[in-house]
This record gives structure tokens, C-alpha cells and sequence, in this order.
């Protein structure tokens, strides 16, 4: 049987990462009283519960992540 990679463990990597990166802005937006980091924030720490699919959680949350950073700006 041919090593597959796994990516179920991978998805649950990409969660936590991406994640612990919202409620970091999310935290930032709310000490500073930004609203759109904080609501960004927010949804990249809920994403990974209701996302499945490793590429399009990965996409979604790069998008995300660069709406945070090009709208703060």
C-alpha cells in the first residue's frame, strides 16, 4: 500500500493555524476597536468548524487573511 498522505490531519493543522491566527486579530481589533479585524478575525476562527475540504479551507482562509491585511491598511 502506497504511503497516502493524511488529510484529515492535515485539515486539523490548517485549523488550529488558522485559528490561532483569528482570534489573534480578533483580539487586536478588539483592543484597538477596529471592527473589520475583529469580524475577520472571528471568521477565520469559526471557518475550520464548518469547512471540510483541505483546499478550500486553505483558499478561504488566505482570502480572508488578505482582506484582513489590504483592508486595515
Amino acid at each position: 500500500m502506497p504511503d497516502v498522505p493524511d488529510f484529515f490531519s492535515l485539515n486539523c493543522v490548517a485549523g488550529v493555524v488558522f485559528s490561532a491566527f483569528g482570534f489573534v486579530v480578533f483580539t487586536y481589533g478588539k483592543r484597538m476597536g477596529y471592527w473589520t479585524p475583529m469580524l475577520c478575525g472571528l471568521a477565520l476562527m469559526l471557518l475550520p468548524l464548518f469547512v471540510a475540504d483541505l483546499a478550500l479551507l486553505v483558499g478561504s482562509t488566505l482570502l480572508g487573511t488578505a482582506a484582513i491585511v489590504f483592508r486595515h491598511t
